[in-house]
């Protein structure tokens, strides 16, 4: 239970408080379920997942790689990846909440398995939200470049994403820092092309 338990970062009172001492609630999920009957299945699924690799591979089974809880939770309670967080959260309050919120997860899980704070997964994230959401994206992105000021992808999507979100003259600006900070950056190019002109005054 103790391995259970920091895999998914919590104590083991998360699912077993009150079991044993009568009278008190017991630890309920969101929905009203009790988390212990969603512990049971949990394990049944990991054992079932684990007959299911080992079949599928055909190797005996000291040589297949076993699914844990780790696997999954990476020390978090809900195993769900930063993208998504950061998305539902731009979704049900703003874009400004969900950058607040990449700040407070970086500061608490840095260094930990729980989330990918890396350059690639910031990009990855821009390219979810710039075309669907581009103010989430712009919030994003510039929260992201607190950690990787010097990355020419991240003012890539930051500019297209103020581009996409009306935002022209900044979109230049971001798109031209780009590529100052990767000349061979192209598609940087192409979009700074597009949005200058844009930007340029129509002829009478």
């Amino acid at each position: 239970m103790q391995t259970v338990a920091a895999a998914l970062g919590v104590e083991c009172a998360y699912c077993h408080n009150n079991l044993e001492r009568r009278g008190r609630p017991v630890p309920l999920t969101d929905s009203g379920k009790p988390r212990m009957e969603v512990a049971r299945e949990m394990f049944l699924m990991v054992d079932e997942i684990n007959r299911t690799v080992q079949t599928a591979t055909e190797k005996a089974a000291a040589d297949v790689t076993r699914v844990q809880c780790v696997t999954c939770h990476r020390g978090v309670p809900i195993p769900k990846p930063l993208g998504d967080i950061l998305t539902q959260t731009a979704i049900k309050n703003s874009p400004d909440a969900a950058a607040t919120q990449l700040h407070e997860l970086r500061a608490t899980y840095f260094g930990a398995q729980a989330y990918d704070f890396s350059e690639r997964a910031m990009i990855g994230i821009g390219e979810r939200l710039v075309n669907a959401r581009p103010p989430a994206a712009v919030a994003l992105m510039q929260a992201s470049l607190q950690y990787y000021p010097q990355s020419s992808m991240i003012y890539m999507m930051l500019g297209i994403a103020q581009g996409n979100a009306g935002d022209y003259q900044r979109g230049v600006e971001s798109l031209r820092k780009s590529l100052e900070l990767d000349p061979t950056n192209n598609l940087a190019r192409g979009r700074l092309a597009q949005l200058e002109a844009q930007t340029r005054p129509r002829p009478q």
